[in-house]
């Protein structure tokens, strides 16, 4: 059965278990093929065969852990073989997101409410040691939460960072910015509440150069000076964060 490659819910790599390459057979399509139609899936699928292995696309994840649940590969291919569950890069948008200073006390059931009254859905919550953890499936929702925080019911917003900086993230916080000009104050978009807290002297989050015992990192080039001694030309700046050609700074009026 045909399926767009792009609409998988996941997909199966089945290999024979040896460590010689050269050694390896080929597996048989039409013995996968005819495991798949005896599991009964209820959506489509597709098969491809490489190399050294057979892959299976499934539009739904029950059908591929329905397969699992039910064959015994390495009798059907009278060989040990292993079976690999993956999903595509990009099928499912996933990008976590960070809420700091959220007090212990208030449960992740509110939080999670929080979130649906701001119109997020589908996200997944779990407690850090200093912070809260969101996964986020969906691009619109992860860039809403980065440009807005968490509004918590109209009383308090709780800034939210991504785990790791990206160049998403910097076009999110400035996406008005030329490829080589220097921020200004317009660049950025506003947020309710206190911004994004941003050290002066290393350029990481959430602490200020008086508490920052890191080594000092320019904010225009990423090197060990301060921006002051900086010989790089204030057009061509380079990110330390994601090497976007913008600087790192995201408060640009403390430059």
């Amino acid at each position: 059965m045909a399926v767009n490659r792009n609409e998988s819910g996941c997909s199966l790599y089945i290999s024979r278990m040896l460590n010689i390459p050269n050694k390896i057979g080929g597996l048989s399509r039409s013995e996968l093929k005819r495991a798949i139609l005896e599991s009964q899936p209820l959506d489509n699928w597709s098969t491809y065969q490489t190399t050294y292995g057979l892959v299976v696309s499934f539009c739904s994840e029950a059908d591929a852990d329905k397969l699992i649940e039910s064959t015994n590969f390495s009798e059907i291919f009278r060989s040990p073989v292993q079976v690999v569950k993956f999903r595509a890069c990009g099928s499912h948008y996933k990008q976590s997101i960070f809420l700091h200073d959220v007090p212990w006390a208030i449960p992740l059931e509110d939080l999670s409410s929080a979130l649906n009254k701001q119109g997020i859905t589908s996200a997944t919550l779990d407690r850090c040691q200093y912070h809260i953890r969101i996964k986020i499936p969906d691009v619109s929702d992860y860039e809403k939460l980065i440009r807005e925080g968490l509004d918590f019911f109209g009383i308090c917003r709780f800034n939210a960072l991504p785990a790791v900086v990206t160049e998403d993230f910097c076009r999110i916080m400035n996406p008005t910015r030329g490829l080589n000009e220097e921020l200004t104050s317009k660049d950025y978009p506003q947020q309710s509440g206190k911004s994004i807290l941003q050290c002066y002297r290393c350029q990481g989050f959430w602490h200020i150069a008086a508490n920052c015992r890191q080594s000092p990192r320019c904010v225009r080039c990423g090197d060990a000076h301060y921006v002051d001694f900086c010989p790089r030309s204030r057009n061509n700046p380079i990110c330390c964060h994601c090497l976007g050609p913008h600087h790192a700074g995201i408060d640009p009026l403390a430059r």
